[in-house]
């Protein structure tokens, strides 16, 4: 559900089951549940390890989660998100061990089981869909034509998970039914089957933008902050970077990448070549449609990842 860029004008994190905690362009300095963003957030990049191609972890990172990774399912009736591969591979690089499961081996089958293993953190990079006129068929497109619905994922138990993180358009929407009469979004339906947080977004974004977000997201939350914080800096991180800055990052992620992944590799080549050419000061993401869409909903912001 693509949302114009001059009507997308603010952000907003979920907090609780259906409380919203705004997130402005400004700095945020407080939220209403007692969490504090720095006054002075900044938009420098998290440094990657040129050696290990990893993120470094520092004494502040909390035990290790394990991340179940669904990456860029062949869904037929829609368009491969530009960017997910890259997102994917410079995210699972921040956890040892990842289990990823891609392409057309993305089925219903794999997810269900994947998703009763032992894993604590579930990041989806796909399409999702709400349907307004029966939710608990709104579904995640998975490979070829298979869904996993909102009436499937309410049947597992998925309480040992601390984050889903939901990188597709349309997965917040919402009815206008109460979460305590029926299942109104796939949101709700992973908070109800025990899952902490859950980032969401509110409309399709911008491949570039939601990678850069999501991305943004994990380094921050693997360096130990609670996840609202980390997506309130994100989200702002991306509203503030200049060209100058994205192709410093973009530099680092080249160097990150594995050498096999050659693709990957002359991916960030041509973004940060292009970005060169252009005027270094100016914020191509400044407007509120490439961040505002991005929501986190779950129990109160009181722990780390």
């Amino acid at each position: 559900m693509p949302i114009p860029q001059e009507t997308a004008t603010s952000s907003s994190c979920g907090v609780g089951k259906t409380g919203k905690m705004p997130i402005p362009q400004e700095t945020a300095t407080s939220s209403s549940c007692g969490v504090g963003v720095s006054p002075a957030l900044s938009t420098e990049t998290p440094a990657l390890s040129t050696e290990t191609g990893k993120m470094p972890i520092t004494q502040e990172t909390r035990e290790i989660p394990s991340l179940l990774s669904f990456e860029h399912p062949t869904s037929k009736g829609f368009s491969q998100l530009e960017f997910s591969q890259l997102e994917s591979e410079v995210i699972c690089q921040l956890f040892p061990n990842p289990n990823r499961i891609s392409s057309q081996h993305a089925t219903k089958a794999a997810v269900e089981t994947a998703l009763c293993q032992k894993h604590s953190i579930f990041h989806f990079t796909g399409h999702g869909t709400y349907n307004f006129h029966n939710p608990v068929l709104s579904y995640l497109a998975l490979a070829d034509e298979d869904k996993l619905t909102l009436a499937d994922i309410c049947k597992i138990d998925l309480s040992n998970y601390r984050l889903v993180t939901l990188a597709a358009g349309e997965t917040a929407i919402t009815g206008d039914r109460t979460i305590t009469a029926e299942y109104v979004g796939l949101v709700s339906g992973f908070i109800n089957s025990g899952v902490a947080h859950v980032v969401s977004t509110l409309w399709t974004v911008e491949s570039a933008a939601s990678a850069l977000v999501t991305i943004q997201f994990y380094q921050r939350l693997r360096r130990g902050k609670p996840p609202v914080i980390a997506l309130a800096e994100a989200t702002q991180w991306l509203g503030n970077v200049t060209n100058a800055e994205l192709a410093d990052f973009y530099a680092a992620t080249e160097i990150a990448i594995p050498h096999n992944e050659v693709s990957l590799r002359r991916l960030v080549a041509r973004l940060r070549d292009k970005i060169n050419k252009q005027e270094p000061s100016i914020k191509p993401y400044k407007s509120p449609y490439f961040w505002s869409a991005f929501t986190i909903a779950g129990n109160l912001p009181n722990e780390t990842n």
